[in-house]
């Protein structure tokens, strides 16, 4: 992808993340892109059987979610305003918001945000 086609793709995970910061627990989002529609799905929940290649969420409505990661997977871990990235970040017992697509039932995080101890809500810039 062009660094124009990664840029768009950072501000549109941006506007979900904004969207999603606030109450929702699962779902899907058709985004109307460039190159045509486009279907996120998302998951809001606790993080348990972490590894290097995925993990389990399970949201607030005890829906549990096996979660696949590949080399394109984006973590950033939120302490208050400041951000890093790093897959260090994805453990058992932590807060997130993971955003990625589905194929052939199987979920790929595309980005997987992880959220301030005690659930706060994420403070998106950008």
């Amino acid at each position: 992808a062009t660094p124009a086609a990664n840029g768009q793709h950072v501000r549109n995970v941006l506007r979900v993340e904004r969207r999603l910061a606030v109450g929702s627990v699962r779902g899907e989002i058709v985004l109307n892109t460039k190159k045509g529609l486009k279907t996120l799905d998302f998951q809001r929940g606790t993080i348990s059987a972490a590894s290097s290649t995925g993990f389990t969420l399970t949201d607030a409505g005890g829906t549990a979610q096996n979660w696949a990661m590949s080399s394109s997977t984006k973590v950033r871990a939120r302490k208050g305003n400041a951000s890093s990235s790093t897959s260090a970040a994805i453990v058992d017992g932590e807060t997130a918001i993971v955003i990625g697509a589905k194929t052939d039932g199987a979920l790929t995080a595309r980005t997987v945000v992880v959220v301030p101890a005690g659930g706060a809500t994420p403070q998106v810039t950008g």
